[in-house]
């Protein structure tokens, strides 16, 4: 999965929904993030990314538009 990029967009998807908002034109969080956190040699650190995505779902909580979802292993 690492080298899979479709992939990620994807699983990645899956967890956050296809759009930043209510529509595309806010953007897509599979390349909203990296674009909008990484430093001058495009690297994104850990800490960030998650801190980020924490932010996102707790302001998406308080709005009543994320339900908590656990994650599995197999299926």
């Amino acid at each position: 999965m690492i080298h899979e990029e479709t992939l990620q967009r994807e699983v990645f998807h899956a967890i956050t929904g296809p759009w930043m908002g209510r529509d595309h034109w806010r953007g897509y969080p599979y390349t909203w993030i990296p674009n909008h956190l990484s430093d001058a040699n495009q690297r994104v650190s850990p800490r960030s990314f998650l801190a980020a995505l924490r932010e996102a779902v707790e302001d998406s909580q308080n709005q009543g538009g994320v339900k908590p979802v656990r994650l599995r292993d197999g299926g």
